[in-house]
């Protein structure tokens, strides 16, 4: 069968051509595009609102903290303050007032414990020693005796000691102290039982210096 012209047109006008539609999923997606990004934007708002929040707590926090260490440290300078014009006011006391006041007996000036039964030399203080120490019992008391040494280069003359043992203190004076040498004493100290006299206190009162 031969096709005629006409025959051919009429092919070609039954001929239906697809049309192209519009992609209804993508449509979509770029309709929720400003949709998330407004969402993801107020998230970040919220959360940055929320930070300058904290962070403005935190500073009036540390403002807080700030003034109460300033206070302390006021209270502390203050109490500082007030020590060392007390110090500065004890050692205002001259010397010679307190020399006096051990001289008067109101202060009692410091000795070291000494054993009352060693042989060997104790140091008492103002450069004196003692040693060769005993302990014997006297009637109604306790005798002392032993050796002063005069660690000086200067030679005294009457020399007065105070011992004191178990609350009673005696008073007794060692004629030469010749300098860097030794005396023998012996002192009665009525009232102290000699079993319990172990221990005690030596101390220099005075002496006059012999020099040519």
């Amino acid at each position: 069968m031969i096709d005629t012209p006409a025959d051919s047109r009429n092919r070609k006008s039954d001929t239906v051509h697809p049309q192209t539609l519009p992609d209804a999923g993508k449509a979509s997606r770029s309709e929720r595009i400003p949709t998330v990004v407004a969402a993801v934007a107020t998230v970040v708002a919220l959360v940055s609102l929320l930070a300058l929040g904290a962070m403005q707590s935190s500073v009036r926090e540390l403002r807080g903290e700030a003034l109460r260490l300033d206070s302390a440290r006021f209270a502390i300078t203050t109490k500082v303050n007030e020590l060392t014009r007390r110090e500065d006011s004890a050692l205002h006391v001259s010397d010679a007032e307190v020399l006096r006041e051990i001289a008067d007996g109101e202060i009692q000036a410091w000795a070291p414990t000494v054993d009352l039964h060693a042989t060997d030399l104790q140091r008492i203080g103002d450069g004196y020693l003692v040693g060769h120490l005993s302990v014997g019992s006297e009637p109604g008391g306790t005798k002392l005796a032993g050796i002063i040494v005069n660690g000086s280069s200067l030679t005294e003359r009457m020399a007065q000691f105070t011992v004191a043992s178990r609350g009673v203190e005696r008073t007794f004076t060692v004629s030469l102290l010749p300098a860097g040498g030794s005396a023998r004493f012996s002192v009665d100290i009525p009232g102290l039982v000699a079993d319990s006299a172990l221990t005690g206190t030596i101390r220099f009162l005075n002496a006059t210096v012999d020099y040519r």
